[in-house]
Protein backbone atom coordinates (compact mmCIF):
# COMPACT_ATOMS: atom_id res chain seq x y z
CA UNK A 1 0.00 0.00 0.00
CA UNK A 2 1.45 3.33 -1.20
CA UNK A 3 0.42 6.57 1.11
CA UNK A 4 0.60 9.71 -0.63
CA UNK A 5 0.32 12.99 0.97
CA UNK A 6 0.30 16.68 0.18
CA UNK A 7 2.08 18.14 3.08
CA UNK A 8 4.57 21.47 3.05
CA UNK A 9 8.36 21.19 3.45
CA UNK A 10 8.30 22.12 7.22
CA UNK A 11 5.90 19.09 7.85
CA UNK A 12 8.20 16.89 5.76
CA UNK A 13 11.03 17.17 7.00
CA UNK A 14 9.37 16.24 10.84
CA UNK A 15 8.43 13.02 9.53
CA UNK A 16 9.97 9.54 8.98
CA UNK A 17 9.25 7.27 6.56
CA UNK A 18 9.42 3.56 7.29
CA UNK A 19 9.59 0.72 4.84
CA UNK A 20 8.75 -2.09 7.51
CA UNK A 21 8.09 -5.11 5.48
CA UNK A 22 7.45 -8.66 8.04
CA UNK A 23 10.35 -11.25 7.50
CA UNK A 24 10.44 -13.74 4.54
CA UNK A 25 9.95 -16.66 5.76
CA UNK A 26 11.58 -18.51 2.33
CA UNK A 27 9.81 -15.90 0.08
CA UNK A 28 11.49 -13.24 -1.72
CA UNK A 29 8.63 -10.45 -1.65
CA UNK A 30 11.25 -8.09 -0.35
CA UNK A 31 12.35 -7.36 -4.36
CA UNK A 32 9.28 -7.97 -6.20
CA UNK A 33 8.09 -5.03 -3.89
CA UNK A 34 10.24 -2.45 -5.20
CA UNK A 35 9.87 -4.17 -8.77
CA UNK A 36 5.70 -3.85 -8.93
CA UNK A 37 4.71 -0.40 -10.21
CA UNK A 38 4.91 2.91 -8.31
CA UNK A 39 7.17 1.93 -5.06
CA UNK A 40 10.54 3.36 -5.16
CA UNK A 41 12.79 3.37 -2.48
CA UNK A 42 13.68 6.49 -2.88
CA UNK A 43 10.05 7.11 -1.29
CA UNK A 44 11.27 6.48 2.09
CA UNK A 45 14.09 7.87 5.22
CA UNK A 46 14.67 3.99 6.62
CA UNK A 47 13.69 0.83 5.88
CA UNK A 48 13.21 -2.15 9.22
CA UNK A 49 12.02 -5.43 9.44
CA UNK A 50 9.38 -6.66 12.18
CA UNK A 51 10.18 -10.26 12.91
CA UNK A 52 9.69 -12.11 16.39
CA UNK A 53 11.69 -15.31 17.62
CA UNK A 54 9.39 -18.38 17.13
CA UNK A 55 11.13 -20.65 19.47
CA UNK A 56 13.67 -21.71 21.59
CA UNK A 57 15.92 -22.25 18.49
CA UNK A 58 15.09 -18.93 16.63
CA UNK A 59 18.50 -16.76 16.07
CA UNK A 60 19.33 -13.35 14.54
CA UNK A 61 21.35 -15.79 11.74
CA UNK A 62 17.88 -18.07 10.70
CA UNK A 63 15.11 -15.28 11.76
CA UNK A 64 16.54 -12.05 10.63
CA UNK A 65 19.72 -12.21 8.26
CA UNK A 66 18.39 -13.40 5.08
CA UNK A 67 16.19 -10.58 5.13
CA UNK A 68 18.09 -8.46 6.26
CA UNK A 69 20.12 -9.08 3.20
CA UNK A 70 17.35 -8.79 0.98
CA UNK A 71 16.21 -5.27 2.64
CA UNK A 72 20.17 -3.86 2.34
CA UNK A 73 19.91 -5.14 -1.50
CA UNK A 74 16.44 -3.65 -2.53
CA UNK A 75 16.93 -0.21 -0.40
CA UNK A 76 21.01 0.56 -0.75
CA UNK A 77 22.46 2.44 2.21
CA UNK A 78 19.25 3.25 3.90
CA UNK A 79 19.03 3.11 7.57
CA UNK A 80 17.91 0.14 8.69
CA UNK A 81 15.75 -0.91 11.95
CA UNK A 82 14.29 -3.67 13.82
CA UNK A 83 10.46 -1.87 13.86
CA UNK A 84 8.76 -4.69 15.46
CA UNK A 85 10.03 -7.77 17.22
CA UNK A 86 9.39 -9.99 20.71
CA UNK A 87 10.91 -12.82 22.40
CA UNK A 88 8.16 -15.42 24.52
CA UNK A 89 9.53 -14.92 28.04
CA UNK A 90 8.88 -18.99 28.35
CA UNK A 91 11.12 -19.77 26.19
CA UNK A 92 14.44 -21.42 28.46
CA UNK A 93 16.97 -19.07 26.80
CA UNK A 94 14.84 -16.51 26.41
CA UNK A 95 17.61 -14.14 28.05
CA UNK A 96 20.46 -15.74 25.72
CA UNK A 97 18.07 -14.60 22.40
CA UNK A 98 17.67 -11.29 23.71
CA UNK A 99 21.51 -10.54 23.64
CA UNK A 100 21.82 -12.57 20.10
CA UNK A 101 19.11 -10.16 18.78
CA UNK A 102 21.16 -7.68 20.32
CA UNK A 103 24.28 -8.60 18.78
CA UNK A 104 22.90 -9.17 15.75
CA UNK A 105 21.19 -5.83 15.20
CA UNK A 106 23.98 -4.47 16.25
CA UNK A 107 26.19 -6.58 13.53
CA UNK A 108 24.31 -4.95 10.71
CA UNK A 109 24.26 -1.57 12.40
CA UNK A 110 20.96 -1.30 12.93
CA UNK A 111 19.18 2.46 14.56
CA UNK A 112 16.48 1.11 16.72
CA UNK A 113 14.84 -1.91 17.70
CA UNK A 114 11.35 -1.76 18.60
CA UNK A 115 10.31 -4.96 21.09
CA UNK A 116 6.87 -5.67 21.40
CA UNK A 117 6.66 -5.41 25.22
CA UNK A 118 2.86 -7.03 25.01
CA UNK A 119 0.97 -9.99 25.21
CA UNK A 120 3.04 -13.25 24.41
CA UNK A 121 6.09 -10.90 24.36
CA UNK A 122 5.62 -9.29 27.88
CA UNK A 123 9.58 -9.40 28.91
CA UNK A 124 10.41 -11.08 32.16
CA UNK A 125 12.57 -8.88 35.08
CA UNK A 126 15.45 -10.80 33.41
CA UNK A 127 14.98 -10.39 29.82
CA UNK A 128 14.39 -6.66 30.85
CA UNK A 129 17.58 -6.47 32.91
CA UNK A 130 19.72 -8.11 30.00
CA UNK A 131 17.85 -5.48 27.32
CA UNK A 132 19.28 -2.90 29.63
CA UNK A 133 22.93 -3.62 29.66
CA UNK A 134 22.60 -5.25 26.10
CA UNK A 135 21.65 -2.13 24.47
CA UNK A 136 24.38 -0.02 25.72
Amino acid sequence: MTAKINANATAKSLITWVWAPNIEQGGSAVGSYWSSGGNTVSNVNMVGLDGYYASTGTTWANRFQTSYNDVKTASGNKPFMVSETGIPPGDSNATSQEADLISGAKSVGAKNVDYFDSGSYVMTSAMQTAWLSDVK
